[in-house]
C-alpha cells in the first residue's frame, strides 16, 4: 500500500515571526489565558485571516492573550496545502476527542473527507513534529520523537485510525469533599 505522509511542525506564537504568516496556510491550536485543561480552539486555513476571525468571534468567551501552537504548511499548490491543513485539523480533533482535550469554541469535528481524500487508495501517516499542540503552553515542550498515526479509508465512509502513540495525560479536576 503507498504511504502519503503530512508532515506538521508546531512551533509556540510567541518563536514565529508575523513575516513567516503572510499568506501562510496551516493548522493552530488556540489556547485563551482561562485555559487549563484543554485547547480553546483547533483550526486551520491562511492562518492571519482565520485567527483574526476567531479574535472577533471568540474573544467575548474566551479572553486575550491567547497562546499556542502553529504549523505552516509548504511545498506544494495552494489546494494540495489546504486539504492538507484540513486533514491535519481533523486528525487533531481526533486525538483531542479520544483524550477529553476538546476544544471549547469548536462547533464540530473538522472535515474526514479530507482525510479521506489522502487515504483512500493508500495509507495517511500524520507525523507531528516540534512542540506538542494538545499540551498547555504552561507546560510547553519540544516532542523528543515524533507523534505519529497511520490512517486509512474503511467501508461505510469511515476512517481507521491505528499505529499511533498519541498518549496523552488526562488532567483531572481534584474531587471535591
Amino acid at each position: 500500500m503507498r504511504l502519503y505522509p503530512i508532515e506538521v511542525r508546531f512551533r509556540r506564537f510567541g518563536d514565529i515571526h508575523l513575516s513567516d504568516l503572510i499568506g501562510a496556510i496551516g493548522v493552530y491550536v488556540i489556547w485563551s489565558s482561562r485555559s487549563v485543561a484543554r485547547p480553546t480552539y483547533i483550526g486551520h486555513g491562511t492562518i492571519l485571516e482565520k485567527v483574526s476571525r476567531h479574535q472577533k468571534r471568540i474573544s467575548l468567551r474566551f479572553p486575550i492573550p491567547w497562546d499556542g501552537y502553529i504549523a505552516i504548511f509548504s511545498g506544494s499548490t495552494h489546494s494540495v496545502l489546504k486539504r492538507e491543513a484540513m486533514a491535519a485539523e481533523r486528525l487533531l480533533l481526533f486525538f483531542a476527542i479520544h483524550h477529553d482535550f476538546f476544544p471549547a469554541a469548536n462547533r464540530n469535528l473538522g472535515c474526514s473527507d479530507a482525510v479521506a481524500d489522502f487515504c483512500r487508495h493508500r495509507k495517511l501517516r500524520f507525523r507531528v513534529t516540534g512542540y506538542d499542540p494538545l499540551q498547555p503552553p504552561s507546560e510547553a515542550r519540544r516532542l523528543a520523537l515524533p507523534k505519529i498515526a497511520d490512517a486509512t479509508w474503511q467501508s461505510g465512509r469511515r476512517i481507521g485510525i491505528y499505529n499511533h502513540n498519541w498518549r496523552l495525560r488526562k488532567l483531572r479536576r481534584p474531587r471535591r469533599n
